[in-house]
């Protein structure tokens, strides 16, 4: 019991002192110029990396050939242009995504193959859900 509560206790002031530090050691007119560039070059540059991480594994050799993805990262671009809403832009992309990849390439998929092998698809997603 002990343990857990030292645990506690040291994750909230690790927390604390990441949140307060910055402001505590840098005040508005002493902050860096080297502190300032990379407030302004790494947050595109996290996007990138992301963007990067999230298609790193797009087949395109294979049916859909990164249809879905592609239709995520579109549907993403066009509702934060629109919107400038990230957090929208984010759950629109991934809802896009899954309601593609779900609803039509499912469908699109069953009606191409046989039965028997329908069959098959049928009981593992079963066994999935």
């Amino acid at each position: 019991m002990l343990d857990s509560f030292l645990i506690v206790i040291v994750v909230i002031v690790a927390t604390v002192l990441t949140r307060f530090l910055p402001f505590w050691i840098f005040s508005q007119d002493k902050i860096p110029q080297s502190l300032l560039q990379l407030g302004k070059i790494l947050p595109p540059a996290l996007i990138g990396m992301l963007i990067v991480y999230c298609l790193k594994d797009m087949d395109l050799e294979h049916a859909p050939f990164g249809l879905n993805e592609i239709l995520g990262v579109i549907i993403t671009a066009l509702l934060y242009i629109f919107t400038r809403f990230g957090v929208l832009a984010v759950i629109g992309g991934t809802l896009g995504y899954m309601f593609w990849f779900k609803v039509i390439f499912y469908r699109m998929l069953s009606s191409v193959i046989d039965s028997d092998f329908r069959k098959l698809i049928k009981q593992i997603i079963k066994q999935i859900h």
